[in-house]
Formats: structure tokens, sequence, C-alpha cells
């Protein structure tokens, strides 16, 4: 078993498109085991439904994840890692 935590953030650029509003946000998480140890190496992709844009990230040595510049939007979030159990959610 997989527990997924996420926290989105949003992030504005200093670019002309960033005067209008932000136009990118981002996922910081952390992927942890049922004892709550971080878990290396997982694969999080991040998938628009709306639009088909899909691209990942990989946990650190201690399960943390950073994924910037995503377009604003609902995101499926799919984890996978060698011997456990594939977490999906929806933000």
């Amino acid at each position: 078993l997989m527990l997924i935590c996420l926290c989105g953030i949003l992030t504005a650029f200093n670019s002309p498109a960033a005067a209008q509003g932000p136009t990118n946000g981002g996922f910081v998480g952390v992927v942890r085991d049922n004892s709550g140890k971080g878990i290396p190496n997982a694969t999080i992709t991040f998938r628009n439904p709306a639009n088909g844009f899909e691209v990942s990230a990989t946990s650190d040595q201690n399960g943390n994840f950073i994924k910037s510049t995503l377009q604003p939007g609902t995101y499926e979030i799919t984890v996978e890692a060698t011997n456990f159990q594939t977490g999906r959610i929806t933000k």
C-alpha cells in the first residue's frame, strides 16, 4: 500500500503573460508507505484529461517530489513504485 500526500502550489512566473494572472502551477508532495517512510524512485505521472497533456516526476531518496510549470486544470495523478500497489487520485 502506498500513501500520497500532495500540496498544490500556484506559481506565477515573471513573464509578460504573468501580468495577466498566473499561467502555471505545480505540485509538491511526498510518497510514503504505511509506516510513514518515504518511498524513493517512485514515478508520479500527471495527466490532464481535458487536453491529454502528460508529464512525470520521480521522488527523491526521501519520497519528496516537485513538479512545476503545469498548466491550470484538473490532473489525474498516478504513482508507481516497485513492490507497491499503484495509487491514483484526481486533483
